[in-house]
This record gives C-alpha cells, sequence and structure tokens, in this order.
C-alpha cells in the first residue's frame, strides 16, 4: 500500500499517456514513412526538433516551477498534447510540410508533462516502495503495449490515420480529467540554480553515473534513434501496421514475464549481474541479424530489443527515482537534479538523431547497419555505468 493515493492516479494518467506514445511513436513514424519521399531525413528532422524543445523547456521551466505551478504545468503539457494531437487530425498527409510546428507543439508538451511527472513519482512514492510501484507501472505499460499496437495496428490498416487520431484525442480527454485529481507538492529549495548545481551534483559518483546511463538511455530507449531505426526496418520488411502492432504486442508479452522474474528473483542480490548479461543479448542478436540478413534475424533482434530496453527501464528508474531522493538532492538540487536529467538524456536522442539525419542524407544501407552497431552499443555503455550506482532502497 503506498502512502498516497495519487500514485493509483498517477498509474492510470501513465498508462494513458502510453497510448498516446505508441501511436504518436511506431504508428506516427510508420505514417512519415508512407507520406514522405525522404521518410528517414524527414524522421530525423521531427526528433532532433522535438527533443531540443523539450531538453532546452525543461531546462527553462526550473525557473517557472519554484515552489508552484506544478499541477499546472503538468495540466498543460496534457492539453498541449491534445493541441497537438488535433493538428495531426486537421493536417492529415500535408503533416508532413509542418514538420517543425509538430515538433514544436510535441516537445512543449513533453517537457510539460515529464518534469512535473517525475516531481510526483519522486515525491509522491518511497524508497522503500520503489521496486513494487515501478514494477506496478511496468505491469501496466506493458500491457497497454499487448493490446494497443495490435488494437491500433488494426483500426489504421481497416479505415485510417486520421480516424485513429481522433480515437486518441478522446483518450487525451481523459487524461486531462484525471490529471484534476492529482494533489499540490511542496518544495524545500526555493531557488533555482542549474549551473552552480551542475558543478556540485557531478562531484557525486553515483549522480555522474545515473546522467551518464541516462545520456546513453537517450539513444536506445522508446523513440530513440534506435527504436525508429527499427521501426523502420520493421515496417520495410513487413510493409504493415498490423504486423508492426502484433510484432509489438508479442514481444510485450515476453517483457512482463521477465520483468515478473526479476523483482521475485533478482532485484536485489543480483540486479549488477542480470544487467550486464542483458546488455549483452542485443549485441548477440545483432550480430546474428549483420551474418544473415533476413526476416526472421530482424524479428529476433527486434525481439530482444524490445525485451531488454523494458527490462532495463525498471532497473534504471529504480535507481534513477531513488538517487532523486538522496540528502544532497532533496534538500538543495531536486529541481536542478530533474532539469539536468532531461537535458542530458535529450542530448543523447538529439546526438543519435543528428547521425540517423547525415545517414538519411547520405542514402546509404550500409550506413544504417554502422548506426545500428553504434546505438546497440550504448545499450552495453548505459548498463556498464548502471552497475556502478547504488540502489538508496532504504532512503524512504
Amino acid at each position: 500500500m503506498f502512502e498516497y493515493k495519487e500514485s493509483n492516479i498517477l498509474l492510470m494518467i501513465e498508462a494513458l499517456k502510453k497510448i498516446i506514445k505508441i501511436f504518436l511513436g511506431p504508428f506516427l513514424t510508420a505514417y512519415f514513412i508512407r507520406v514522405s519521399a525522404e521518410s528517414l531525413v524527414d524522421i530525423s528532422f521531427y526528433y532532433i526538433l522535438n527533443y531540443a524543445v523539450l531538453g532546452i523547456g525543461s531546462f527553462i521551466l526550473g525557473w517557472i516551477l519554484k515552489k508552484r505551478f506544478h499541477l499546472e504545468t503538468f495540466r498543460t503539457g496534457i492539453i498541449i498534447n491534445f493541441i497537438y494531437i488535433l493538428v495531426i487530425v486537421l493536417l492529415q498527409e500535408k503533416i508532413i510540410n509542418y514538420i517543425p510546428l509538430i515538433a514544436l507543439l510535441y516537445g512543449l508538451s513533453s517537457c510539460s508533462y515529464y518534469f512535473p511527472y517525475n516531481l510526483f513519482a519522486s515525491l509522491k512514492v518511497k524508497n522503500v516502495d520503489r521496486d513494487s510501484y515501478e514494477m506496478k507501472r511496468q505491469i501496466l505499460m506493458t500491457t497497454v503495449n499487448i493490446v494497443i499496437p495490435v488494437l491500433l495496428g488494426s483500426i489504421i490498416s481497416t479505415t485510417n490515420f486520421q480516424l485513429t487520431a481522433i480515437i486518441i484525442l478522446i483518450v487525451s480527454i481523459l487524461q486531462i480529467i484525471l490529471s484534476l485529481l492529482i494533489e499540490p507538492i511542496e518544495m524545500k529549495n526555493s531557488k533555482y540554480t542549474p549551473f552552480s548545481s551542475i558543478k556540485t551534483l557531478f562531484k557525486n559518483k553515483d549522480i555522474r553515473n545515473m546522467l551518464w546511463v541516462d545520456f546513453f538511455r537517450g539513444m536506445n530507449v522508446a523513440d530513440s534513434p534506435l527504436d525508429i531505426l527499427m521501426v523502420v526496418l520493421i515496417v520495410g520488411a513487413l510493409k504493415s501496421d498490423f504486423g508492426l502492432g502484433l510484432l509489438t504486442s508479442f514481444a510485450s508479452v515476453l517483457v512482463i514475464f521477465i520483468q515478473y522474474l526479476y523483482t521475485k528473483k533478482f532485484n536485489k542480490k543480483h540486479d549488477k549481474t542480470l544487467v550486464f548479461v542483458s546488455t549483452l543479448v542485443p549485441l548477440a542478436t545483432l550480430t546474428l541479424m549483420l551474418l544473415w540478413k533476413n526476416e526472421i534475424t530482424l524479428i529476433l533482434y527486434y525481439f530482444s530489443y524490445m525485451v531488454i530496453i523494458n527490462l532495463l527501464a525498471l532497473i534504471y528508474d529504480v535507481r534513477l527515482f531513488n538517487i532523486s531522493n538522496c540528502k544532497i538532492i532533496k534538500e538543495n538540487h531536486f529541481l536542478e537534479f530533474w532539469s539536468i536529467r532531461e537535458m542530458v538524456l535529450n542530448i543523447g536522442r538529439v546526438s543519435g538523431f543528428l547521425l540517423v539525419l547525415i545517414a538519411g542524407i547520405i542514402n546509404n544501407r550500409i550506413l544504417s547497419y554502422i548506426l545500428l552497431i553504434v546505438f546497440t552499443m550504448t545499450i552495453l555503455f548505459a548498463g556498464l555505468f548502471a552497475g556502478r550506482v547504488k540502489r538508496y532502497d532504504s532512503i524512504k
């Protein structure tokens, strides 16, 4: 049982957010591929602008949030996301001509949503309950990932992208309603001093390693350069939104099983070993794919990537939210830590998509495979740094 009832409301809001992200992630990417003559360039440009706005916006938001406006900012993020989806519905195939506009809207909605959400998730859940909360959240997210991709893929295949976007608009309205049930939070440190905080926080070995984890995660988590490259390859091989949805759903079934095993068997004593071993799996399946380029090895790599990334997300998020409650952060640098963390995460994302943009301009398939190797290696790098971060379970 959690101390705050809002934790369950946060889970419900996150589940709805996951539905929206599935639509705005792989399926929007697949839509770009269909309507754009140079899809990889357009996709890269879209995500570079989006994540640049997200990173810079999160940095600036610290001055606005300080002690107040956490809820208002959170709800604003949800409302901007609603407007963003509405713009997609109205523009239809003209969306490709308005990439700067939609990237700006999505970046603004993301920073306004995730910055306050991270504050809520950190302060409204005790560290001793973190494993249980994160497991509950990951199972809920993965369950959504099982059902929704097939459902959305079927709707898009049998109707059209715009009708599906209208359904997602309704989901966004439900998010707005649920956000009204969240209580405000109080901040101990009233000043926002990001520049001086960077020097202080980087002196702490665990914080420094955690930020390195997030830099590399920026290149391989959901809607990352690696994720988008995989969608491009899968859509190119299967030629179907339904096929993309079906694969994602099957992979998510495996994710739930692996995450359950982790929380029951490995979450305390063996998680450092598990992290290291897990990071090697995508490298092994990628090697098979490069040696034997066919649909089977591509799907095998996609499955291993999906399962491992979601398992590692559970392990990393426990460390991330736990460390945010350690004394040096919570008492003096709480806002600064989350702002800097978002900046670092999105620097990783933008760096990766700049490489994808170059690959799209050169239009060389071999270069795309080289990037797959580079981005898959970032999974290993993130794991190595995560193994150096303590869990901070005892902090309440």
